[in-house]
């Protein structure tokens, strides 16, 4: 069976291939098995208390790391991916290489070009670097979440589409390990990794959003809510406005296909309502803590980019910069539920799991074709 795609104003045949599909199935069902066995218990005294604690199984941790690298860095799929190969490829070009691009990506495909590395190994090495940002943040927080929600959620929902949108989730792999520092409120440490990620990509300047919003929620909440509504009238300003930004105008195709569009986005409010039901049943039952805070915060922050990828639809790509909300926040709490009561914890994480499959099942039916990933291919 074969589908015509319409992609930037030419149609392109892609084959539906069920192999493919199966392939990514089973992908997905490994990888939640592995994240199952990639941690154990172990008792430790904490407060005078005897308490167990998840510690890393080091062995099915790095057989699951090396599970998804394999099938990403050796890819030949992805609707964007050929782009990427030829900028690494034309990094001979000097001063103009850097024309409306962001620097610090240019420069690293640079200097790797350099180094003698070939397109295909320099992709190679950013899925590595990638998977190796997620997987450290779910390392260094495996004491206080569900590891096997939190590998889940990363596969159903961000893996797959990693292999096309090369650079902006290598970026956010990058802020998602160093949200370790608004975990620690060390905002000004995580105000320069934003800049560099910027650096890497313009789109992470939304980054600010949820930033400025949680150091309010932390420090002035009362200011916290003004705030916000203040955002969702400048997020609409900012729509009109985008285009007319000089480093931004590469993306007028995308301005121009998004637009104006009459959709209002009720799949939003479908994606981020159950965060805020999560997040008002943790405060009610006093789940508190730092990533209950941020599931608040990054969940609105979320659902008004969302809104506004309706009518400008590459702010959609921007959502993988909330990922912190799924592989972080949602999993910490849900751990947390289940130490105080095993069986209300089974329930909430039960439904945490079909609301990941059924993530990923939309993503296959709206994006697996639109992103080039069907039939996989290996190099």
């Amino acid at each position: 069976m074969n589908f015509l795609v319409l992609l930037n104003n030419n149609y392109i045949i892609n084959a539906w291939e069920p192999k493919t599909i199966y392939l990514y199935w089973a992908i997905v069902i490994i990888s939640y098995f592995l994240g199952i066995i990639s941690y154990r218990k172990r008792s430790r005294i904490i407060d005078n208390k005897k308490c167990k604690i998840n510690i890393i199984n080091k062995f099915a941790f790095t057989l699951l790391f090396l599970f998804l690298l394999v099938f990403s860095a050796f890819r030949d799929v992805g609707t964007d991916l050929p782009v990427y190969k030829d900028i690494f490829n034309q990094a001979y070009l000097g001063a103009s290489y850097f024309n409306y691009q962001e620097p610090g990506y240019m420069l690293l495909n640079l200097i790797f070009n350099k180094l003698g590395f070939n397109d295909v190994g320099f992709i190679a090495l950013i899925s590595f670097i990638t998977l190796f940002f997620v997987f450290k943040t779910i390392s260094e927080n495996v004491s206080n979440i569900d590891v096997g929600l939190s590998v889940l959620a990363f596969v159903a929902i961000y893996y797959f589409q990693s292999f096309s949108l090369v650079r902006i989730y290598l970026v956010a792999a990058f802020l998602l390990y160093y949200s370790k520092y608004l975990v620690e409120q060390k905002f000004g440490k995580y105000l320069i990794c934003i800049v560099i990620a910027i650096l890497f990509h313009y789109s992470a300047i939304l980054v600010l959003l949820p930033f400025v919003l949680y150091y309010l929620y932390e420090k002035k909440r009362k200011i916290f809510l003004p705030a916000f509504i203040i955002a969702c009238f400048m997020g609409i300003f900012a729509v009109l406005i985008f285009s007319k930004i000089p480093i931004f105008a590469r993306y007028e195709d995308y301005l121009r296909e998004g637009a104006l569009s009459s959709d209002f986005g009720y799949m939003q409010f479908v994606l981020n309502i159950p965060n805020l039901l999560l997040w008002f049943y943790a405060r009610k039952k006093k789940h508190g803590g730092t990533y209950v805070n941020m599931l608040i915060v990054y969940s609105l922050s979320a659902l008004l980019i969302g809104m506004l990828s309706y009518k400008i639809s590459m702010l959609g790509r921007s959502l993988v910069f909330y990922n912190i909300i799924y592989i972080v926040c949602i999993p910490y709490i849900l751990n947390k539920i289940k130490r105080n009561n095993i069986k209300t914890g089974f329930i909430f994480s039960s439904i945490y799991v079909i609301y990941l499959f059924l993530r990923f099942i939309l993503y296959m039916n709206e994006y697996l074709i639109l992103d080039g990933l069907m039939p996989y291919k290996f190099i």
